[in-house]
C-alpha cells in the first residue's frame, strides 16, 4: 500500500509539472489581461463613468486552466497527508469530492464577485454621492451568493483532511454489539386440553362404585362343579 501511494505521488507530481509547463504561459496571459481590464474599469469608475471591458471574463478561463494544471499537485499533496495511514475508502471519496469542489467554487466566486458586478456596474467605486446605493446589492446579496460556497467547501475540505477515518473504525462500527446479538427467548407452554364438564350422574356413579367395592370383596366365590359329580 505504501509503495503504491508513493508511486501515485510521484506520477501526479510529474503530471502537474508538465501541465504547468504547457499551460503556464496561457494562464499567465489570461490573468494579465483580466487584471488589466480590472484596472481599466476601476479607473473609469473613479472618473464617475462606467466602461465595460470584456477582458474581465478571461479571469474565469484563467481560473479553470489553473485548476486543471494544479489538480495533480493538489491530489499528490492530499495523498501525502494519509500516505502511512489505513484510511477508509469512503473517507477518501469524500475528501476528493471536496477537493474537486474548490475550483468550481473559485469560478463561482469570480463570476458573482468580479465579473457580473463589473458588467452590471454594481461595485460601489467612484463618486460616493452617486454610487452609495451600490453597497446594498453587492454587500447584502452578491458577496454572500458568491463567497459562501467557497468558504464552505474550503473549511470542510481541511476539516475532513484533519480528521481521517480509518478502516478499523469502519469495521468496528459495522459489527453488531452483544445486546444486538441476544435474541429474546420465547417459552412455549404445552397446549392445555380443554376440560370436559362433570355431570351430577358421574359424581353419583363414582360414589356408589366406591361403596359397593368392599362388599363385593367379602362375597365368596362360587365353587366350580363338574357335571358327573352332580349325577352321582
Amino acid at each position: 500500500m505504501l509503495s503504491k501511494r508513493n508511486k501515485q505521488i510521484l506520477a501526479l507530481s510529474i503530471l502537474g509539472m508538465f501541465l504547468f509547463a504547457g499551460l503556464g504561459w496561457l494562464i499567465y496571459g489570461l490573468a494579465i489581461e483580466s487584471i488589466a481590464a480590472f484596472i481599466e474599469m476601476t479607473e473609469a469608475s473613479d472618473e464617475a463613468g462606467h466602461r465595460l471591458n470584456g477582458g474581465i471574463w478571461y479571469s474565469l478561463l484563467a481560473a479553470l486552466l489553473f485548476s486543471i494544471a494544479f489538480a495533480p499537485l493538489a491530489s499528490a499533496f492530499t495523498i501525502m497527508t494519509y500516505r502511512n495511514k489505513d484510511v477508509s475508502d469512503a473517507w477518501i471519496g469524500q475528501t476528493y469530492g471536496l477537493l474537486a469542489g474548490i475550483p468550481m467554487a473559485i469560478i463561482w466566486a469570480l463570476l458573482w464577485l468580479i465579473c457580473l458586478p463589473f458588467t452590471w456596474g454594481l461595485l460601489p467605486w467612484g463618486e460616493w454621492s452617486i454610487n452609495w446605493w451600490k453597497i446594498f446589492p453587492f454587500g447584502f446579496g452578491l458577496i454572500w451568493m458568491g463567497g459562501l460556497p467557497l468558504v464552505f467547501v474550503v473549511i470542510n475540505f481541511f476539516k475532513k483532511l484533519a480528521n481521517p477515518e480509518y478502516k478499523a473504525e469502519e469495521i468496528a462500527g459495522n459489527m453488531p454489539t452483544i445486546e444486538q446479538e441476544k435474541e429474546p427467548i420465547e417459552i412455549h407452554s404445552p397446549p392445555q386440553q380443554p376440560s370436559t364438564p362433570i355431570s351430577p350422574n358421574d359424581i353419583v356413579e363414582e360414589k356408589v362404585g366406591k361403596e359397593i367395592q368392599p362388599v363385593l370383596k367379602q362375597v365368596p366365590e362360587e365353587k366350580k362343579t363338574n357335571f358327573w359329580d352332580s349325577v352321582q
